[in-house]
């Protein structure tokens, strides 16, 4: 029987013998610096009693020393020690401790295969490689759409938080970040000195990764510069360029009073969900009377976004906005996003939260003066095809381009459309044989501090305010904002009309001309309210004489923007939108 017990304890040994996993252990003493010491170089750990002389490593012949042990599956901590004794304990970085800046011994998880586990002493990398932890803190991730942020099995993806960048080669899969607690996920990295882009990903494919926006993003990328050992990053929100704050509920309302609403709906796309118009977590609700509203949580900061009227940016059913230029930044909406709750109104394409009745549909005269151009040979009238581009077009911009032409030879080219939608639009000429890679396009002649607006991709359109009568835009030169002489573009040329009242130049220089056919004596009023319906100034014409007259309203003090004038007296009720530049 003894026999017997026997046998079975040397089996129940052997499978514990063979249930363990070589780990390989090795310290660089001379890389970190120091002299080995003569009582040799140990290791002290949960698995063999935390004694400081009991596990001597062997010395490699090059200033490192290691020792294979057969460990159980699973978590072990441990320290090195230059000596035998705990006098002579290493002190480990806070990145590679067990707890950050809390229990301070290192740790290894022991899996099925054999590992090894090498370090500078009391560094967290080899020795001559720095080492860094990036951190991420996915508390306000809310991949859903339910508004309830870091659900368990729900937010953060079952596939895991992983880290894509220039030292993985950009694999969304290969690199994996570990919880480390309170939704923080981060991983331990070996970096030589450089700098380096990477982004998180909620999960371990493209189409998941981070929103990309703000002063800590470079080409939509993270970036940092390792030059020192052992660093340690801030645990920065998902999608963000700070720690994670209580989000801010931001209800979004949009006016679509002047739109036919895509059949695809209504969807907000901006800097905070990765410019995305077809994300269903940020289609618009319908709330009757046109007025469409979306209330989410968005991390406090600065922001640019959208309205889209469908779920796409082609543009085929005028479906991106073309903002004003006094709510236009770099093309978009701008958003400031603070305090715990907060209302963001607007009108569709408008500036304001009340819309103002669009203008009637009428025809625009596009002209610009190519004199310049042809002269240089950068333009050549039989060779050239010229183009007018407009955000106003259907399609918008490049695919709804409308040929030019010049057809009495005098170097002013023209082409006449009908423009319908909001009063202030946005255009630009461009030539070429192709208008996808035109070969001259307007650009720095015509940036904001002439007579353009800020596109949003690098370049500059032209601006014009129409007021619903057939009009023209003015004889510009190519790429300038005056004439190709150098003058002031202050009129446009005398159009047939239909109305009472017509006001030129729009945009104004402060002179504004307003051109009254009274069908007798009477008294006219123009009152002058700015774009939030402020009341601005009026001025008053007494015994205004019957036919056609021209009145002037000197606007030289009035502040640069957008404005609404109010022509009124006995037969005459117009209202005009009015850029003042």
């Amino acid at each position: 029987m003894k026999k017997i017990y026997t046998f079975v304890l040397s089996v129940l040994a052997a499978a514990v013998m063979s249930a363990q996993t070589p780990v390989t252990f090795t310290v660089d003493i001379a890389g970190a610096g120091l002299v080995p010491d003569a009582n040799g170089v140990h290791i002290a750990g949960s698995f063999q009693g935390w004694s400081p002389s009991a596990t001597l490593l062997n010395d490699n012949g090059d200033g490192t020393f290691s020792v294979t042990l057969d460990l159980m599956p699973g978590h072990h901590e441990f320290k090195f020690i230059n000596g035998n004794d705990w006098p002579f304990l290493e002190d480990v970085p806070n990145i590679c401790q067990v707890e950050l800046n809390g229990n301070d011994n290192r740790y290894v998880e022991v899996g099925a295969d054999p590992m090894t586990y090498a370090v500078c002493y009391a560094s967290c990398a080899l020795c001559g490689t720095n080492s860094v932890l990036l951190r991420v803190d996915m508390s306000m991730v809310d991949a859903d759409g339910d508004g309830i942020n870091a659900e368990v099995g729900e937010d953060i993806s079952p596939a895991g938080v992983h880290i894509a960048g220039n030292f993985n080669n950009w694999d969304p899969a290969a690199t994996e970040l570990m919880l480390m607690g309170n939704n923080v996920y981060g991983v331990l990295l070996p970096l030589a000195a450089g700098d380096y882009q990477y982004k998180f990903i909620n999960g371990n494919s493209w189409g998941f990764e981070e929103a990309t926006s703000g002063p800590c993003f470079t080409g939509g990328n993270r970036t940092i510069t390792i030059a020192e050992p052992n660093v340690l990053t801030e645990a920065v929100c998902f999608g963000a360029c700070s720690t994670c704050l209580m989000p801010t509920n931001v209800t979004f309302r949009v006016n679509m009073s002047n739109e036919t609403v895509s059949p695809n709906g209504v969807h907000i796309a901006g800097s905070f969900q990765n410019w995305t118009p077809s994300d269903m977590n940020w289609a618009m609700v319908d709330m009757g009377n046109n007025i469409y509203e979306l209330t989410k949580p968005v991390q406090p900061g600065a922001y640019q976004y959208k309205f889209v009227n469908g779920n796409d940016w082609s543009g085929a059913d005028n479906d991106n906005e073309s903002l004003p230029a006094e709510c236009n930044v770099g093309g978009n909406r701008s958003l400031d996003v603070t305090g715990s709750s907060m209302l963001v109104e607007y009108c569709y394409n408008q500036c304001t939260a009340d819309c103002i009745i669009d203008p009637n549909p009428a025809n625009v005269t596009f002209q610009v003066d190519m004199a310049n151009m042809i002269t240089i040979a950068a333009f050549n009238p039989t060779a050239d095809t010229l183009w007018m581009i407009s955000g106003a077009t259907a399609p918008q911009w490049q695919a709804g381009r409308t040929v030019m032409t010049d057809a009495d030879g005098d170097q002013v080219y023209e082409c006449v459309l009908n423009i319908a939608g909001p009063a202030a639009f946005q255009y630009k000429y461009l030539t070429g044989a192709d208008v996808t890679a035109p070969i001259l396009e307007e650009g720095a002649g015509i940036d904001s501090t002439g007579c353009g607006i800020d596109n949003g991709v690098g370049g500059w359109n032209r601006t014009f305010i129409r007021s619903g009568n057939d009009e023209a835009t003015g004889v510009y030169c190519f790429d300038q904002c005056t004439d190709c002489d150098g003058n002031p573009v202050t009129g446009v040329e005398e159009m047939i009309l239909n109305n009472n009242v017509q006001i030129y130049p729009n945009p104004t220089e402060g002179l504004l001309n307003i051109a009254v056919q009274s069908v007798n004596n009477q008294d006219v009023k123009v009152e002058v309210y700015n774009a939030m319906g402020q009341f601005i100034m009026v001025e008053k014409f007494n015994k205004v004489a019957a036919g056609k007259n021209t009145l002037s309203l000197n606007l030289n003090n009035v502040p640069t923007g957008l404005y609404i004038v109010e022509v009124t007296g006995a037969q005459l009720n117009e209202t005009f939108r009015v850029a003042v530049k």
